[in-house]
């Protein structure tokens, strides 16, 4: 291994997996200092390896980088990051915090995890969300491509992926309702409706107790890492569990981003999800095929779209 293999690449960001070990690279344009976390489960309250960053060797511009041999799909991690604590103007670094990985593609959320403890001073090793390496290279993309499906001729159905199927209306089997895996047994449905395409709302990772006391956040806004899927929507909960796809069924998908509150959506892609974007569907509210606003439209477009099929 060379110099510059040990000490890591700033590009890509995230946790890159290679033959031999694992690429970290961090960005902050203020951290003094960075330490790398590896945890044994997800609810431990003391890293098994802690890797501190040089500040000269493994550190390029604003990026922190290290390679570490060895390391393989499923090791999970997290940074403490060294930096200014001055709130007035938004600084409030922590030495003690375990962070995400901003560029992380999975996410572990314990049992016990605590937004409140998050939020006070001192350490939350124990109850903090942690990422988790994955391997891009394992999922079978089946040569899936883009439908490149003109936008007049495109229907598309807006929903909220939990709600879709949660409700026993759906007929979603019990252990898939609210979960990707329940939205993909309503694609036949979806289809004979005429829709072409589904719109999420929010499916990244987001924090369910990010929300005034006594109530949950159930929309997902202002999710927590944007590259990696909703663990409590996967029909899985073991380390790989939001990772899967859908069957080939002409139908595209565009994940809602939200930033800001701002909406962005995404062209649509069809036939199904990396481990980055899953998905699922129910009964209940199927009525509301597009907002109010833009119902009349989109009814008209339907009504062609069944004369002509």
């Amino acid at each position: 291994m060379n110099t510059s293999e040990k000490f890591g690449r700033s590009s890509p960001l995230g946790a890159t997996l290679a033959d031999s070990g694992v690429n970290f690279s961090l960005f902050s344009r203020s951290a003094t200092g960075v330490e790398l976390l590896f945890f044994d489960q997800e609810d431990q309250g003391q890293p098994e390896r802690v890797i501190c960053l040089d500040p000269v060797t493994n550190h390029t511009h604003h990026y922190w980088h290290v390679f570490v041999p060895g390391v393989e799909a499923g090791q999970i991690y997290g940074y403490r990051i060294q930096g200014p604590y001055e709130p007035s103007m938004g600084m409030r670094s922590d030495p003690a915090k375990v962070l995400l990985d901003p560029y992380g593609c999975c996410v572990v959320v314990p049992k016990n995890f605590s937004r409140e403890l998050a939020s006070r001073a001192g350490d939350n090793a124990a109850t903090a969300m942690k990422s988790v390496v994955i391997d891009p290279r394992a999922y079978d993309w089946e040569d899936d491509r883009p439908l490149n499906r003109p936008s007049s001729r495109t229907i598309i159905y807006e929903m909220h992926l939990r709600g879709f199927t949660c409700h026993p209306s759906s007929e979603v089997s019990e252990k898939k309702r609210g979960t990707f895996a329940g939205l993909v047994e309503k694609i036949a449905y979806l289809k004979e409706l005429g829709v072409s395409a589904v719109e999420l709302l929010p499916v990244f990772q987001f924090d369910a107790q990010d929300c005034p006391s006594g109530l949950v956040n159930y929309w997902g806004y202002a999710p927590v890492s944007f590259f990696a899927p909703h663990r409590a929507y996967s029909s899985r909960q073991d380390l790989f569990g939001p990772g899967g796809r859908v069957p080939r069924h002409g139908q595209g998908v565009a994940p809602g981003w939200y930033r800001g509150h701002s909406r962005r959506c995404f062209q649509p892609y069809g036939g199904r999800w990396s481990r980055r974007t899953n998905l699922e569907l129910p009964r209940s509210g199927q009525q509301h095929l597009l907002s109010s606003r833009r119902r009349p439209l989109a009814l008209r477009q339907l009504q062609r779209h069944r004369e002509t099929r």
